[in-house]
């Protein structure tokens, strides 16, 4: 650390920023199953990287050897299209698993190429 007691480029790699950049340590391998962690994105105004954010961390988590479930709720399907899922390619929805009783939820889940 310099003498102003901030970090220079010397001492520590410096992210985009300009901050130091952390080191994340590896998750512990699962060694069963327990309940499910569920994280929600929510905002009622548009535009401000609900769903960019969602799949970042999404296939981060895959990354990491998690199991991960991203639910799409938005009308126009940006969720699945930013996974790669045309609407052509999605025969049933979340909105026909709410809606009809008779629609499974196993019928609706899509998976992607993301291992």
């Amino acid at each position: 650390m310099s003498e102003e007691g901030l970090f220079s480029a010397s001492d520590v790699e410096v992210g985009l920023t300009g901050r130091p950049i952390r080191e994340l340590p590896e998750p512990a391998p699962l060694e069963k199953h327990g309940p499910a962690t569920i994280i929600s994105m929510c905002n009622q105004k548009g535009g401000v990287g609900k769903t960019t954010s969602t799949i970042n961390m999404g296939a981060c988590l895959a990354e990491y050897g998690r199991k991960v479930l991203l639910v799409d709720l938005d009308p126009q399907g940006a969720l699945s299209a930013g996974l790669g899922l045309t609407h052509d390619d999605i025969e049933d929805t979340i909105y026909d698993v709410m809606l009809d009783s008779h629609t499974s939820i196993h019928s609706a889940i899509q998976h992607t190429g993301v291992a």
